[in-house]
């Protein structure tokens, strides 16, 4: 009895620590974290031909020096941030030898720069250069040459139809959630850890602490399954079914215990790190992967960064696929005239369960109407028949 008191007592004493390191983080205007994995190239490997596909020298040594960063700096504490408020992001995909993709956000403008070249050849097919493009894609001339580019989110949202689209952190097409529901789902998250996750403090010296949390890999993924269900339907952009993983799904995840490690330097989070290979299948398998945190600095947008105006391309694109008639040499218009639309039942559900994708069909029956038009201008015959 005496000794499970002292066991709580601790992992109240270790959770105030790391709850306390947390507000620090959001008493914090900037944040730059670091992630990468802690293994060795012949060590990638050799986890790599365990699970059944085996990585070549070259993808092994760059994912074991590969380092992913994010920044994010804010006017307010990270905090207080709300719904509305602008913040300038940074993401940058490295090794110390070559910088494979960064993007920034800065003061609304999307910033994105891509090493073509080095991705094609870790992917073992080299891109087109600059001078090998098409013409109608000579406006990616740039991107292709590894030069920044910049894009306004807005104005691409609405050439893609997709309004309050935001910028590449947003992803493309995706619902964010709402702010309240984030905040409901991250206490919601807690709860769930709270009851599963057992803290320990594991001491330290000279300012600097660890505190480790564990837990059974099977009964977290279950307790984080549960606390973000009620928050898929918002997160997927509607869809209706989410089912709990069952005690069948959870086979495939060994049953071991995940410790994730939290070094604390003088009350701030300086880094978390947890290993991986616990849900390999082999037992006694190793990958540690690392996140160092700490404070920021301001973001600046690039430059020289060329703008990239999506409706200008589109233009690009169908003018130079365009014939007298207006329809495209290669254009497939078998069984456009055999086409009678959506049925309206169907289109009317639709309009209550998505009505974005309702309203792009609809769009899609005009113009189909408006390339009969254009078949009939071109074959009078083939329309009377």
């Amino acid at each position: 009895m005496a000794a499970a008191a002292c066991g709580t007592m601790e992992s109240l004493s270790a959770g105030q620590k790391l709850t306390g390191a947390l507000d620090r983080l959001k008493a914090q205007q900037s944040l730059h974290v670091s992630l990468d994995l802690d293994a060795s190239s012949g060590e990638l490997i050799a986890l790599s031909e365990e699970a059944g596909e085996p990585l070549d020298d070259r993808t092994a040594r760059v994912l074991a020096d590969l380092e992913v960063t994010y920044d994010v700096h804010a006017d307010k504490p990270l905090g207080k941030l709300g719904e509305g408020d602008e913040v300038d992001t940074a993401l940058s995909v490295a090794t110390p030898e070559t910088t494979f993709m960064e993007m920034r956000q800065v003061d609304g403008t999307s910033y994105l720069r891509y090493d073509m070249a080095a991705l094609g050849d870790l992917m073992g097919e080299a891109p087109p250069t600059a001078g090998e493009l098409p013409p109608e894609m000579d406006v990616f001339g740039d991107l292709f040459a590894g030069k920044w580019i910049s894009v306004d989110p807005e104005a691409m949202a609405e050439d893609m139809g997709a309004p309050g689209l935001g910028g590449p952190f947003a992803g493309l097409g995706a619902s964010p959630i709402d702010p309240a529901a984030g905040t409901e789902l991250l206490a919601d998250l807690k709860k769930a850890l709270a009851d599963t996750v057992v803290l320990k403090d594991a001491g330290g010296r000279l300012g600097v602490e660890r505190i480790t949390a564990t837990a059974g890999s099977r009964r977290l993924v279950q307790a984080l399954a549960k606390g973000v269900a009620p928050y898929l339907e918002e997160l997927a952009g509607g869809a209706k079914e989410f089912p709990l993983p069952t005690t069948e799904d959870l086979k495939g995840v060994p049953d071991r215990e995940v410790a994730v490690d939290f070094v604390l330097k003088h009350g701030g989070l300086h880094s978390v790190s947890t290993d991986l290979g616990v849900l390999a299948p082999e037992e006694g398998t190793h990958l540690e992967l690392h996140a160092d945190l700490g404070e920021g600095e301001e973001i600046e947008a690039p430059a020289g960064a060329k703008p990239f105006d999506l409706g200008a391309v589109m233009e690009k694109m169908a003018e130079e696929t365009k014939v007298p008639g207006g329809l495209g040499d290669d254009m497939d218009l078998k069984g456009l005239d055999e086409f009678e639309g959506m049925d309206p039942e169907m289109l009317k559900d639709l309009e209550e369960s998505d009505p974005e994708l309702a309203r792009e069909l609809k769009e899609l029956e005009q113009k189909n109407a408006e390339l009969q038009e254009e078949l009939a201008k071109l074959d009078p015959e083939s329309s009377e028949q």
